[in-house]
């Protein structure tokens, strides 16, 4: 008996055997030692990994389930899975899949009270076909982590009643089910390496419903699950009597049920490749008889099939003697002996297939085959012959059709597999009329035509013509010399197209006469293109270096009116801008703080040198600054009233007056020469004052001093 409140696995195993009904009715109804059931549970901490459901019902349980129950606030499912060894059948022939099938499913007749078929009305169920294997011993409802046991086996997710059948509601609490399987069963007998059994489901697995069931091992026999199988009569086919031709197999046709068993009627018979199959080999040696009987269950039939045996006259297909290759669009025409009657084939590939040598024309590649025989011949001769097609040799030329100018030449290339062949002719018109890229010369136009084999490949023809046209008349002009770093312009003639190679020393190199400014003495190509053909020429302009002239001290600062000399050297000719034409010059500036700025250029006799430029800077030397007065009189005459410092204004400056007594009687940054002899609006005393001049050179301040006198008597 099952314990309700422990997790548990009802399982049921045996091998299955056949009871006699009526002819070719079978019924299965395994009891404890060979019976294939089982019950999950799933409780309601069933399915973790710390609390795996367990499967007890081997060779004990009574009974299966399907149902949902109350434990704990939490519903219990319970599903039973069944399976009946039809292994026994083997494949069976579509034409002798059963009638019909029947599962009877018997209510556990020893229930406790409220343990029968729960809620009746609303219990129905399904018969579902399990498509993965499982063992009643180790069917689990989860597969907990770390364990070997087995998942709960899968079932088809595909509908119909080979997969799924739907069981109505019971409607009592005790009531047997009789279920239609004739789909699945004639499926498992079709495949029987599919028959996995079925799972008993319910179709609502909701609170307090359930069907139970006696399972295979309840006591009494008779409530044991059964299965019923209702298969056609068994009628055996040996297939139809045959000829078989010496040298040639056959393959028995047995048809009509599961089992089959093969026996030579004639002493001596060959021997078949098995005898227990639908369709053995035979390689006949001579005429004979086989009977076959074939078996569903303990029904049988038997019949008997003669194979006939002859030897056939030879044939030979004489043209072609072998296999032979062809080119499409060929054809061969074939011829065969050894008869008075021939039959080719295929003959779509064949101007007749009843005549002695046929033409073929095949498209593709083909096996032709001839039978010949004559009056009394049962095997016909047969010969045959592959004609293999070849495919064209895959080829391209770099160009087709094209103009050349008279007296240019042209190289064509042609590009195919490796190791093809090239054959141009006309051959006087290229260099090597063997290979794949001549290079053609023609004094007129010609047509050239190139045959083209690859390896095992028919040949390709093709053809080119070559155009020959006046060239083009143009003048590029005559050669040139300039110096390193000038430009010239170019003056080409012709009409047509311009182009100019070396782009990067041309002003533009599309027009007749561009700026050319090379670096280096260079070639300038020019090309004419006129309506067809293209002329050329070329010009150099030979460019040549400038001399180098060198020369020192060109940054100087020089004392006032002192005299300078200026040189340069490196060529053989100069020019100042003084105007002077030698290598030296003496040059002398008067006026201190200024900058002259002296050029010498050089040339060799070719080319002119580049400018050198002299920076000569004069200063006073030797000399104050600023030159100041021994005396002045501001007596209002107009002649020397204001204290005069000579070059006083070119300088940021400050300049003092101090008495005897050591008074400042006047000071003034930037002086202007405007002071008057006047301290405080009033006139200075006739006497001698000491200076001090103060001017900034250079960011630096220079201090000159002295003594200054003021006269006012006039004369």
């Amino acid at each position: 008996m099952m314990h309700k409140s422990l997790p548990l696995l009802l399982f049921f195993m045996a091998a299955f055997s056949f009871t006699g009904k009526s002819q070719c009715s079978y019924v299965a109804q395994p009891g404890p030692t060979d019976g294939i059931d089982a019950v999950c549970h799933r409780y309601p901490l069933c399915g973790t990994a710390n609390a795996p459901c367990d499967t007890t019902n081997r060779s004990t349980s009574k009974h299966i389930y399907a149902a949902a129950k109350q434990l704990g606030g939490v519903v219990r499912v319970m599903r039973s899975f069944v399976k009946f060894d039809l292994s026994d059948f083997g494949k069976i022939d579509a034409t002798a899949l059963p009638n019909s099938a029947t599962l009877n499913l018997y209510y556990y007749r020893n229930a406790l009270s409220g343990d029968e078929h729960l809620m009746p009305s609303d219990n129905a169920f399904y018969i579902e076909r399990i498509v993965t294997d499982w063992k009643d011993d180790t069917i689990r409802w989860a597969y907990p982590a770390g364990t070997g046991n087995l998942r709960m086996p899968e079932v088809t997710k595909l509908t119909g009643t080979a997969n799924q059948i739907l069981v109505p509601p019971t409607g009592t609490p005790t009531k047997d089910v009789t279920i239609d399987m004739t789909d699945m069963v004639r499926f498992w007998l079709e495949n029987p390496d599919s028959n996995f059994g079925f799972r008993i489901r319910l179709v609502n697995e909701t609170t307090e419903r359930q069907v139970h069931f006696c399972s295979s091992d309840y006591d009494d026999a008779q409530y044991r699950p059964k299965l019923s199988i209702d298969f056609p009569t068994v009628i055996a086919s040996a297939g139809v009597d045959t000829l078989v031709c010496a040298g040639s197999s056959i393959r028995l046709q047995g048809s009509g049920g599961a089992q089959y068993k093969w026996t030579p009627v004639t002493s001596g018979a060959d021997i078949l490749s098995k005898y227990d199959i639908p369709n053995p080999i035979l390689k006949s040696t001579k005429a004979q008889t086989f009977e076959v009987e074939v078996k569903i269950g303990s029904c049988s039939d038997k019949d008997q099939v003669f194979i006939d045996y002859d030897v056939p006259r030879p044939a030979k297909i004489s043209k072609p003697a072998n296999d032979t290759f062809l080119c499409p669009g060929e054809s061969i025409q074939l011829e065969a002996a050894g008869g008075t009657f021939f039959k080719w084939s295929p003959s779509d590939v064949l101007n007749a297939d009843d005549i002695t040598s046929p033409i073929c024309t095949p498209t593709e590649s083909v096996m032709i085959y001839v039978s010949t025989n004559s009056a009394g011949d049962k095997c016909p001769g047969k010969d045959s012959v592959y004609i293999e097609m070849k495919d064209m040799t895959v080829a391209s030329l770099s160009f087709h059709d094209t103009t050349i100018c008279k007296g240019d030449s042209v190289q064509v290339v042609a590009t195919a597999g490796k190791g093809a062949t090239f054959l141009w002719s006309p051959a006087d018109s290229v260099n090597d009329a063997k290979i794949a890229n001549p290079i053609i010369y023609v004094r007129g136009t010609t047509q050239l035509i190139v045959k083209i084999e690859d390896v095992n490949a028919c040949p390709v023809q093709d053809t080119i013509v070559v155009k020959v046209v006046e060239s083009v008349a143009v003048d590029a002009g005559s050669d040139m010399t300039i110096c390193a770093g000038d430009t010239i312009e170019l003056n080409a003639k012709g009409t047509g197209t311009f182009s100019w190679n070396n782009t990067e020393s041309l002003s533009d190199p599309f027009i007749a006469n561009p700026k050319a400014f090379p670096y280096q003495t260079t070639t300038y190509v020019l090309k004419l293109s006129g309506s067809s053909c293209v002329g050329t020429d070329s010009l150099t302009i030979t460019v040549n270096p400038r001399p180098e002239i060198t020369a020192t001290d060109t940054e100087q600062t020089v004392c006032a009116g002192d005299e300078v000399t200026l040189s340069a050297t490196g060529t053989s000719f100069y020019w100042w801008n003084t105007g002077e034409s030698s290598d030296k010059i003496i040059i002398k500036i008067d006026d201190p703080n200024k900058t002259q700025v002296y050029k010498v250029v050089g040339n060799d006799g070719a080319c002119e040198s580049d400018t050198i430029y002299f920076n000569i800077t004069s200063q006073r030397c030797g000399a104050p600054y600023v030159l100041m007065p021994k005396f002045f009189s501001p007596n209002g005459d107009g002649i020397n009233d204001y204290l005069i410092v000579k070059d006083i204004r070119k300088y940021e400056n400050e300049i003092i007056i101090i008495n005897k007594w050591g008074d400042i009687v006047y000071r003034k940054s930037n002086y202007d020469n405007r002071w008057d002899g006047t301290y405080n609006g009033q006139q200075v005393a006739e006497d001698t004052y000491m200076y001090i001049v103060r001017v900034k050179v250079e960011n630096d301040w220079k201090e000159e001093k002295g003594t200054l006198t003021i006269l006012r008597t006039r004369n």
